[in-house]
């Protein structure tokens, strides 16, 4: 059985109501991401619309472990030179 498509783990990321979990899922997707370009273009697709907001309102939490998985995340992005032009393409929409 193949893996679910980065999109739909994108989704069902976005969709968890354990937000610490779920920035652990987003990282381990980032991580695996990483190596291989057409999934990091995948990744970069689906981010800016599903994640961005969520890592930026939960970057503000006050649950130190959701605001922590946030900002690795977001650092993750920031750092990854694919992934780093989905915030600065979508910060105009804001």
């Amino acid at each position: 059985m193949a893996p679910p498509s980065v999109s739909r783990q994108v989704a069902e990321i976005a969709a968890e109501p354990d937000r610490a979990a779920a920035y652990a899922c987003l990282l381990h997707l980032q991580r695996a991401c990483a190596d291989d370009p057409s999934a990091a273009a995948d990744l970069a697709a689906a981010s800016p619309s599903a994640l961005l907001p969520l890592l930026l309102r939960d970057a503000a939490e006050d649950d130190e472990a959701v605001a922590a998985s946030a900002l690795k995340c977001l650092g993750f992005a920031l750092y990854h030179p694919v992934l780093v032009s989905t915030i600065s393409g979508s910060s105009t929409s804001w």
